[in-house]
């Protein structure tokens, strides 16, 4: 057989899965004790979730810590990271004939059970 037949998986609790973290871009954070992060689409996170943000130096701000978030909005949530000290979120300008490949502020969760793909992981 060329092509092997496509197998479709369905978790019975009993599989280890793959897990795909959300992540989300990330418009805007604050200065303050707990940053005010802003998503530039629905962020999904719920109170209580651990998420991990990263906002490249690109930014101003350079910032690569974990931290809870508190939900505000569905593209707005506090985290308990303290940015006063860093200098503020300035989304990047690009540059006339300069390469524009940069990584992208984001916020990845840590915690949590999204995009779950239910294939079990392979025996390597």
């Amino acid at each position: 057989m060329l092509n092997p037949p496509i197998t479709h998986f369905v978790n019975n609790g009993l599989q280890r899965c793959v897990f795909v973290p959300l992540a989300r871009l990330v418009s805007d954070v604050t200065n303050e004790k707990n940053a005010v992060v802003t998503t530039t689409e629905d962020h999904d996170f719920n109170d209580g979730q651990t998420i991990r943000l990263i906002v490249p130096a690109a930014y101003g701000m350079e910032v690569d810590r974990t931290g809870i978030v508190t939900v505000v909005s569905s593209t707005i949530f506090s985290v308990d990271i303290d940015t006063r000290d860093i200098l503020p979120f300035v989304v990047p300008v690009a540059i006339p004939n300069t390469p524009s490949a940069f990584t992208e502020a984001q916020v990845v969760a840590v915690s949590g059970l999204w995009r779950n793909i239910g294939a079990p992981v392979p025996n390597i």
